[in-house]
């Protein structure tokens, strides 16, 4: 996806709104184009789970998840098909907070997948991990937070020489985005039970307030 194809997709946009004209190019995924637009971003993306969670939310004063103004399907001629679009809210981060994201997400995801899911049986899954939160199982949830606190702290050494990283800004850090991940299920779950977070982390951001918030969900077919 290039910027030649997203001005394509702004023209489409614009023949449908010319308040559209103001849109600026921000990025593109493997699903779609984002555009801002004052405080707002106008994704367009042919992800169809992520459009149905979206319309889920849409309307919705969140604390956790990033706001959704309105989700709707238009035709882009430009592109022959109806893509999905998502008004939404704008969400920054800075070269450090991409750091700390990354750090955390993978600790996150390293906890869960490989010391939790190396101790199962038949390891451990996205469905497998949305279920935990699903089911609200705090005594697993808290077992897996203090396996990661331990994690940390034992591989202090090795990080602090190789990744140049503070112990307690590390573990600080990575224990804030843990529970923040619990925070966002427990938002996002009443509203659409069979959602899942994207794991990704080019899908959490800060809010104008320096909130931290999620976008991009998917869905289960249950």
């Amino acid at each position: 996806m290039n910027k030649e194809a997203a001005h394509k997709i702004k023209n489409d946009l614009v023949q449908m709104n010319k308040s559209f004209s103001k849109l600026e190019f921000i990025g593109s995924g493997n699903h779609g184009y984002a555009f801002k637009l004052g405080n707002h971003v106008i994704k367009v993306t042919d992800d169809s789970q992520e459009a149905i969670v979206a319309k889920q939310l849409e309307g919705r004063e969140n604390r956790h998840i990033g706001n959704i103004y309105s989700v709707w399907k238009h035709t882009f001629p430009s592109r022959e098909k109806r893509l999905y679009v998502i008004d939404m809210e704008l969400l920054f981060t800075s070269d450090i907070q991409n750091m700390q994201i990354q750090q955390a997400l993978s600790d996150y995801k390293s906890v869960w997948f490989c010391r939790y899911g190396g101790s199962l049986r038949r390891g451990l899954n996205y469905w497998d991990l949305c279920k935990i939160y699903m089911d609200n199982n705090v005594s697993i949830i808290s077992h897996v937070r203090d396996m990661l606190s331990k994690d940390i702290l034992e591989q202090n050494e090795w990080y602090s020489q190789i990744l140049k990283l503070d112990e307690k800004d590390r573990l600080k850090n990575s224990l804030y985005f843990f529970d923040f991940i619990h925070s966002v299920y427990k938002e996002l779950l009443p509203v659409y039970p069979n959602a899942r977070i994207d794991l990704n982390d080019g899908n959490f951001m800060y809010d104008c307030n320096g909130n931290l918030k999620c976008f991009d969900f998917q869905q289960y077919e249950i």
